[in-house]
């Protein structure tokens, strides 16, 4: 079943057979409604730039969003006490995508005392909206989850918990959901170092707030967003990344070895 089948059954006459409700001018109403809002997903990026305050007093004082052009990701800037050894570019997808994980180099970075990662985001943009390809919907604000491993004997094994990133704020789009939000955060990891040996860092389990613009489009045009994807807290700020969805930053390690790949 569409999506547009399962707006008529909610808005129309309660029916579940699938069927448009009856009465010309009705259908034709909602059809509009329907056509205007997902048109307006495609031409303006989906909500990005909504004020949520605004919009929850009177949706319809708010301004159509507004995709800034594509621009150039600059080097996050020097950071007291931290001065990276080896800076990696990853680009993955969400949870059961074709690259859902990035790891350093298999032969692992030498470190003897020292290993502060700093987690950046990368470019952002317009992704497909799933199962309406003809649609899109951007993201301004990012996390990840970061995972250390350690070498014992021939294996890699992790070495203690995964910190998840705080929310990250995405270059050159809107942060209207991450108002506050740095593009990159240093998390210390040197506690987990007990002596000279080699040390690999994975990515993954990247989150984006696509899916809380996609809940305020649905709000905006009038369309039922719990029917969909759920409240509000479902789906904002953040939630995992769609499977096919690509989301990229860089990774930075810090480290007091001699050696690396």
């Amino acid at each position: 079943m569409d999506m547009k089948t399962k707006i008529l059954q909610k808005c129309g006459s309660g029916s579940k057979s699938g069927n448009p409700p009856r009465g010309r001018g009705r259908y034709s109403e909602l059809i509009s409604m329907i056509e205007a809002g997902f048109l307006v997903v495609t031409l303006f990026g989906c909500g990005s730039s909504f004020q949520k305050s605004a919009l929850t007093q009177n949706p319809g004082q708010v301004s159509p969003p507004f995709t800034p052009p594509n621009v150039v990701v600059d080097p996050p800037p020097p950071e007291p006490g931290y001065n990276p050894s080896f800076t990696y570019s990853f680009s993955i997808t969400g949870i059961g995508g074709t690259t859902p994980e990035f790891q350093t180099p298999n032969a692992g970075i030498e470190t003897d005392s020292i290993l502060k990662v700093r987690v950046s985001s990368g470019v952002g943009g317009a992704v497909t909206v799933p199962g309406y390809s003809a649609y899109t919907m951007n993201y301004g604000c990012v996390r990840y989850k970061v995972t250390l491993f350690s070498k014992q004997g021939s294996s890699w094994v992790q070495n203690g918990q995964s910190y998840t990133t705080q929310i990250l704020a995405v270059d050159g789009m809107s942060t209207t959901n991450c108002p506050n939000a740095a593009k990159s955060q240093i998390i210390d990891l040197s506690h987990r170092i007990s002596g000279p040996g080699p040390i690999r860092v994975k990515i993954d389990e990247p989150a984006y707030d696509f899916y809380c613009n996609y809940w305020y489009t649905l709000y905006y045009y009038g369309v039922d967003p719990y029917y969909y994807v759920g409240t509000f807290n479902d789906n904002c700020p953040v939630k995992r990344a769609y499977k096919t969805h690509t989301l990229s930053g860089s990774v930075g390690l810090q480290v007091n070895g001699t050696t690396s790949p």
